[in-house]
């Protein structure tokens, strides 16, 4: 007597028409994103953990913090492991996100104290305060400078430059024939003329 087909996820064919009931289908778990950022996330919860203790604890040491972490290797390999996770490029980025994290969560605390300064006028950083938030909301103060330059130029001391460098290229070249010379004017060669005005 044959059995009844199942198909799908209900029946898993093995071996040669032997049917079998289907195991169930586990979903992977979903790992969570981790607040401080997407390199944070890549690291294993106990590269994780000591992201976070370093951060929150900065004044223990290094080993100390994977300990607290949760490592369970003896000294040598806590401190091995330690030194290993302070050079992994994916750990220094956590850092950074961790830093940045903690940075953000310290804005309201910096705009309640500048509100506080902008509040007294007698505080000697009042006009500076004033000053950084109309920077900041695109208001900037408009500076202006000037700069007046002078450039001259001796014509003795360019040429013999400029003979300087034609003599140590080798090039046969008078440098006195690459500038105009200035123009002479002898009171004989002045002609004196009457002009008038033609309208055509």
């Amino acid at each position: 007597m044959a059995r009844p087909k199942k198909v799908g996820r209900e029946a898993e064919i093995v071996g040669v028409g032997t049917l079998l009931p289907a195991k169930p289908i586990k979903p992977r778990p979903v790992k969570k994103p981790h607040p401080f950022g997407p390199a944070t996330s890549a690291l294993k919860p106990l590269a994780q953990r000591f992201v976070e203790i370093m951060q929150t604890h900065a004044n223990i040491g290094q080993a100390r913090a994977l300990r607290i972490a949760g490592h369970k290797g003896s000294d040598m390999a806590v401190t091995k492991a330690a030194y290993r996770l302070m050079r992994d490029p994916t750990v220094l980025e956590a850092f950074r996100e961790a830093a940045v994290a903690q940075v953000s969560g310290m804005v309201p605390r910096a705009v309640k104290a500048l509100d506080d300064i902008m509040n007294d006028p007698k505080s000697r950083h009042h006009y500076k305060a004033i000053d950084g938030v109309l920077s900041r909301a695109g208001l900037p103060e408009i500076k202006e400078h000037k700069a007046t330059v002078v450039h001259k130029v001796d014509r003795k001391e360019l040429v013999a430059s400029i003979a300087t460098m034609v003599e140590r290229l080798g090039i046969a070249l008078d440098p006195s024939k690459l500038f105009p010379q200035p123009v002479v004017v002898k009171e004989g060669d002045i002609i004196e003329a009457e002009y008038t005005d033609r309208e055509g």
